[in-house]
């Protein structure tokens, strides 16, 4: 059973919070990374852009502005040490911090953690995400683009480039399992990265 050498997941909960509690935690700096989605959208991107109303996860453009932060149904900021979820409830947000060590985003009265028995179940694991380096596109948006047949729009991966070197030909999601007595029952987002060979 690979979780019992595993670290112990904190969960912190705040039920009602309000649209300044979610971007007080969605500003704090152990966050990169946000996919979000609502009835009409979703998108994974930087979380600067979702915080300055920027397209998630498209370049942009014309047909695909920005959309506030208020009109997303529910999201997920991530980073190595920290994700941060929330869902829209009415007019409140109901929000959650998963982190293995430290403590939750300052400036939110989270409470106490929640107890869970969840502890990590292995190590990270590599999620492919869809879309093809499209060197064209990459030229004409000013930035690296991937493209899938099956996705009717380009997407802009969130993926760190050194400067002198080519965007990857993929992009993947790196993630983090978390098990009670031998069964997964929460994957944390970790970041976007480059596959690993």
């Amino acid at each position: 059973m690979p979780e019992q050498n595993g670290r112990e997941l904190s969960i912190y909960v705040v039920e009602q919070a309000s649209i300044e509690d979610l971007r007080t935690a969605l500003g704090d700096e152990r966050l990169t990374w946000a996919y979000a989605s609502r009835m009409e959208d979703t998108g994974l991107g930087w979380l600067r852009n979702l915080l300055d109303e920027q397209p998630l996860g498209a370049p942009p453009s014309d047909r695909r502005p920005g959309v506030p932060l208020a009109r997303w149904s529910e999201g997920w900021a991530f980073g190595p040490e920290l994700e941060v979820d929330w869902w829209r409830d009415g007019a409140t947000y109901r929000l959650r911090a998963l982190l293995e060590e430290g403590e939750p985003p300052q400036g939110v009265d989270w409470g106490e953690p929640v107890s869970t028995a969840l502890r990590a179940n292995g190590g990270e694991r590599y999620v492919l995400l869809h879309g093809e380096l499209d060197k064209d596109r990459s030229a004409s948006a000013g930035r690296p683009t991937w493209s899938e047949a099956r996705i009717p729009r380009y997407l802009a991966h969130p993926c760190q480039i050194q400067e002198g070197t080519d965007p990857p030909k993929q992009v993947t999601l790196v993630v983090r399992d978390y098990a009670r007595n031998g069964a997964v029952v929460l994957t944390r987002l970790l970041k976007v990265t480059a596959p690993q060979d």
